[in-house]
């Protein structure tokens, strides 16, 4: 909501543990039709993350969120094999975009050959049937 200050963002593992991670962060993107990045976590590298696991990461600066809408929590992790996140698959990728024109599509991938640094936006996203959960703090 308007006027929230957002700290921190939490994700929740599912059932699969980080294998060998060289990089993990999370980012906070905007509510723009093409969402910008608002601020970004520390790059985690190889720092551990075990199954069935919560991890609560800061924001490199707070956030205010100055207007009301979706705004979309990030997470990237380059390793052996990634974590699975605790949310929701929905029927068909299709179904997070919403049935109404013009409501904001709930959970897209984005990018490869990311390291360390987010992208500045969420370019060329593709919609995704998992909706992770994230908690922003």
């Amino acid at each position: 909501q308007a006027g929230d200050v957002v700290t921190n963002i939490t994700f929740k593992s599912g059932a699969t543990a980080a294998d060998t991670p060289t990089n993990w962060w999370f980012a906070l993107y905007s509510s723009a039709s093409t969402p910008a990045l608002l601020a970004q976590t520390a790059d985690q590298t190889t720092t551990a993350w075990a199954a069935n696991t919560a991890k609560t990461v800061a924001l490199a600066t707070a956030q205010t969120i100055t207007s009301p809408g979706i705004y979309y929590a990030a997470i990237m992790m380059k390793a052996t094999a990634t974590v699975t996140l605790l949310g929701r698959t929905v029927a068909l990728a299709g179904a997070s975009t919403g049935s109404i024109t013009g409501q904001a599509v709930l959970a897209r991938t984005s990018g490869s050959s990311l390291t360390d640094t987010a992208p500045a936006t969420i370019a060329t996203p593709t919609t995704s049937a998992l909706v992770a959960y994230a908690v922003l703090t």
